[in-house]
């Protein structure tokens, strides 16, 4: 499962002193962590597209986080927030591309937006961007 892979490169990283590696493991394993307690009130058990939703979060608020680095000049801190996306963006799956996901679309009877919202939410969670998916139906 995926949150034994990070729990592996946490120690990795751990074990080579790599502290900015350490650092964003531990965010993502943390909020690993919460989403864990918070499915087993609702008895449910956190699965790959659960963490994959977490990586995606994650790396949206280091893209936020470096470029208010970049507004005030702090190349240091941009280099090592580069770095820390790059290690989760390996742990994603690759992402459907726009004609993958217009054939999607075109293979479905109801092409209604709900219909077709739910459809990529329920089978292709955490490998498309739903945003895309909303501007390609719109754009019809």
């Amino acid at each position: 499962m995926l949150v034994d892979e990070l729990k592996k490169a946490n120690i990795a990283a751990l074990k080579a002193h790599d502290s900015n590696a350490r650092a964003i493991y531990s965010v993502v394993l943390n909020k690993i962590a919460q989403k864990e307690i918070e499915l087993r009130f609702v008895n449910q058990v956190l699965v790959d597209a659960d963490v994959y939703q977490i990586i995606q979060k994650t790396l949206k608020e280091l893209q936020d986080e470096e470029a208010g680095y970049r507004q005030v000049a702090n190349q240091v801190r941009v280099e090592l927030i580069q770095q820390q996306a790059q290690l989760l963006v390996g742990y994603l799956p690759k992402m459907l591309t726009e004609e993958e996901v217009k054939t999607e679309i075109s293979q479905l009877s109801d092409q209604s937006m709900p219909n077709v919202m739910r459809y990529f939410k329920e089978n292709f969670a955490g490998r498309v961007d739903l945003g895309m998916v909303n501007r390609l139906l719109r754009n019809r």
